[in-house]
Protein backbone atom coordinates (compact mmCIF):
# COMPACT_ATOMS: atom_id res chain seq x y z
CA UNK A 1 0.00 0.00 0.00
CA UNK A 2 1.45 3.32 -1.33
CA UNK A 3 2.50 6.16 1.55
CA UNK A 4 -0.70 8.90 2.18
CA UNK A 5 -0.04 12.19 3.66
CA UNK A 6 -3.30 14.17 5.07
CA UNK A 7 -3.18 17.82 3.96
CA UNK A 8 -5.14 21.44 4.77
CA UNK A 9 -5.91 23.47 1.93
CA UNK A 10 -4.89 27.11 2.09
CA UNK A 11 -6.63 28.46 -0.16
CA UNK A 12 -9.70 27.61 -3.13
CA UNK A 13 -8.60 25.24 -6.06
CA UNK A 14 -9.99 23.43 -8.59
CA UNK A 15 -7.98 20.11 -9.76
CA UNK A 16 -10.06 18.23 -12.84
CA UNK A 17 -13.60 18.02 -11.10
CA UNK A 18 -12.51 18.35 -7.77
CA UNK A 19 -13.18 21.62 -5.96
CA UNK A 20 -11.51 22.60 -2.83
CA UNK A 21 -11.78 25.36 -0.62
CA UNK A 22 -9.93 26.95 2.15
CA UNK A 23 -9.71 25.02 5.02
CA UNK A 24 -11.34 21.64 3.42
CA UNK A 25 -8.57 18.52 4.54
CA UNK A 26 -7.78 15.44 2.10
CA UNK A 27 -6.07 12.18 2.29
CA UNK A 28 -3.49 11.99 -0.91
CA UNK A 29 -1.00 9.68 -2.11
CA UNK A 30 2.28 10.97 -0.53
CA UNK A 31 3.66 12.12 -3.97
CA UNK A 32 0.73 13.76 -5.06
CA UNK A 33 0.37 15.88 -1.39
CA UNK A 34 4.39 16.20 -1.65
CA UNK A 35 3.81 18.74 -4.86
CA UNK A 36 0.69 20.45 -3.35
CA UNK A 37 2.29 21.09 -0.34
CA UNK A 38 5.75 22.14 -2.13
CA UNK A 39 3.95 24.76 -4.05
CA UNK A 40 1.97 26.56 -1.07
CA UNK A 41 -1.31 25.43 -1.69
CA UNK A 42 -1.77 23.81 1.58
CA UNK A 43 -0.02 22.27 4.27
CA UNK A 44 0.79 18.51 6.12
CA UNK A 45 -1.78 18.19 9.06
CA UNK A 46 0.89 16.56 10.73
CA UNK A 47 4.18 18.38 10.69
CA UNK A 48 2.62 21.77 9.20
CA UNK A 49 5.13 21.74 5.86
CA UNK A 50 4.19 24.31 3.64
CA UNK A 51 6.52 25.39 0.60
CA UNK A 52 6.38 29.20 -0.53
CA UNK A 53 3.62 29.93 -2.62
CA UNK A 54 4.44 31.61 -6.26
CA UNK A 55 2.20 33.86 -8.28
CA UNK A 56 3.74 32.55 -10.87
CA UNK A 57 2.44 29.23 -13.15
CA UNK A 58 3.93 26.09 -11.35
CA UNK A 59 4.64 22.69 -13.45
CA UNK A 60 3.04 19.89 -11.89
CA UNK A 61 4.25 15.98 -12.41
CA UNK A 62 1.27 14.05 -13.95
CA UNK A 63 1.50 10.06 -12.74
CA UNK A 64 -1.40 7.82 -13.84
CA UNK A 65 -1.17 5.99 -10.05
CA UNK A 66 -2.61 9.29 -9.03
CA UNK A 67 -6.11 8.35 -8.01
CA UNK A 68 -8.94 10.82 -6.30
CA UNK A 69 -12.10 9.02 -5.85
CA UNK A 70 -15.31 10.29 -4.94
Amino acid sequence: MSEKRQVEWLEPVKIGRIQLEEGDRSTLVKAEADQYIGAGWCKCVETGEVGERSTKPVKMQVDDTFLMLA
